[in-house]
Parts: structure tokens; C-alpha cells; sequence
């Protein structure tokens, strides 16, 4: 889920029942809006494999390692694999943390963003083995939440 553009949100979703995956655009109600004025989705349309990996490997950078294990396994469940998190250094010398599917996913992002580069082409975290969870949501996590999932790691 981001941020598109003022009060809009834009939602990747994966269909689990048959692999589908769409995408959705919804425009929020806001406490400044006219009261008459309700949620809304703007756009809502299926997305092919591609344009889906697309979205997944193209998010924004994060600024700490720990930030992005809150997002890791978003990314491990969208994918159905264990993703990795690496090391990201922009021209400018600035380090960020990107999650990709694999190497490969790596190594494309790297050749299309040539003022950025990976030391080691082994991610700097990943959990060994996928597994799948009874229940599992994709959602934002309670304060108390993040906190128990980060104690574990």
C-alpha cells in the first residue's frame, strides 16, 4: 500500500484463491473534505505476473535494516519464496535496504539504477525457508505488534 497522490491510496493485492492480482486505487474521505463527500475506488483492474513483480520489487527504499524486516514478510507471503533484504549505496554515498525475490531480481534493479550498487550479492537478511501460516493477513501491525515481531528477529 502507498501513497499515490494527496488522499489516495494505491493497493497491490495477490488473490490467493487462483494467483490473481490486482491493483486498486481508492480515494479516502478526509476530515477537510465536503461531509458529503465518501471513500471511493478510482481505479480497480487486474494486473498481469509481471507488472505484479514490477510493483513488489519497485518499492521505496528503506532507510534502516530494521524497517525493512517489518516489510519482509509482505513481500516473502506476496511472493510464496524468501525474499532477501540487501544493501543499497547511491552515488551520493547514501545506504538504503531493498527487498528483491533473488539475485537476479538484484542484479536487473542494479542495471537500470547505474548510480547504485550492492557490495555483496548475498542479502544482508533473509529468512531460510518459506512457510505458510494458518490466517495470514497482510495489514498494518499494532505498536505492540512490531515490537514482539522485532524482539524475535
Amino acid at each position: 500500500m502507498k501513497q499515490k497522490a494527496k488522499y489516495s491510496i494505491n493497493i497491490e493485492s495477490n488473490e490467493e484463491s487462483d494467483e490473481r492480482q490486482f491493483k486498486t486505487v481508492l480515494r479516502l474521505s478526509t476530515s477537510n473534505d465536503n461531509p458529503d463527500f465518501k471513500n471511493s475506488i478510482i481505479t480497480f483492474m487486474k494486473i498481469d505476473e509481471k507488472e505484479w513483480k514490477q510493483l513488489l520489487r519497485n518499492k521505496v527504499p528503506f532507510k534502516s535494516l530494521e524497517i525493512a524486516k517489518l516489510y519482509l514478510r509482505t513481500v516473502d507471503y506476496s511472493m510464496k519464496k524468501p525474499c532477501g533484504i540487501y544493501e543499497i549505496k547511491s552515488e551520493n554515498g547514501r545506504l538504503s535496504y531493498k527487498i528483491f525475490a533473488d539475485s537476479e531480481d538484484l542484479q536487473l534493479y542494479l542495471k537500470k539504477n547505474k548510480g547504485k550498487t550492492c557490495n555483496d550479492v548475498n542479502p544482508v537478511f533473509i529468512i531460510e525457508e518459506y512457510r505458510e501460516y494458518a490466517n495470514t493477513q497482510i495489514r498494518k501491525l499494532t505498536s505492540d505488534e512490531i515490537k514482539k515481531y522485532m524482539s524475535e528477529r
